[in-house]
């Protein structure tokens, strides 16, 4: 019975030590993970309300397709190993370009979503408001001017 005891005791330790080192070393990732969020997202989010402006949406998009198609022709017509090596330097250039494309669509699709979940939002309301408040069918209630009902 004192065995048991002390094997229970030991495996208690080892499990509660355990949990104090996971917890330790979870909370270095999840601290990091805030760090980055809080000195980035401020960037990130400015960046995305410039490039959402309908004309630097456009602009971006037009230089980023004359990359890709400069990219694309001198690959597919095989020109001299000198060029093609510079439409190969034009690649990451071109994908750094997608970002704030991207972030800018996003916003678009975030303010429509925004725009539609309201106006659906409200029409739920004032339905769920006319079902309890008896038009929905049932019998109306009519309140006079003394705020009794009628």
């Amino acid at each position: 019975m004192e065995g048991n005891t002390m094997i229970l005791l030991v495996l208690g330790l080892v499990l509660g030590m355990a949990m104090v080192m996971g917890i330790v070393i979870g909370s270095i990732p999840l601290a990091a993970m805030v760090y980055v969020w809080k000195n980035v997202y401020p960037l990130v989010k400015r960046i995305a309300k410039w490039s959402a402006k309908l004309e630097n949406l456009l602009s971006l998009a037009i230089i980023d397709g004359i990359l890709f198609f400069i990219i694309i022709v001198t690959f597919m017509l095989g020109l001299p190993l000198i060029i093609m090596m510079f439409a190969f330097l034009l690649i990451p250039f071109a994908l750094v370009l997608m970002v704030p494309i991207y972030l800018g669509v996003l916003v678009w699709m975030i303010r429509f979503t925004r725009r539609f979940y309201d106006r659906w939002r409200i029409w739920l309301i004032v339905g769920y408001v006319k079902f309890r408040a008896g038009r929905g069918g049932g019998r109306r209630i009519r309140i006079s001017r003394r705020g009794r009902r009628t």
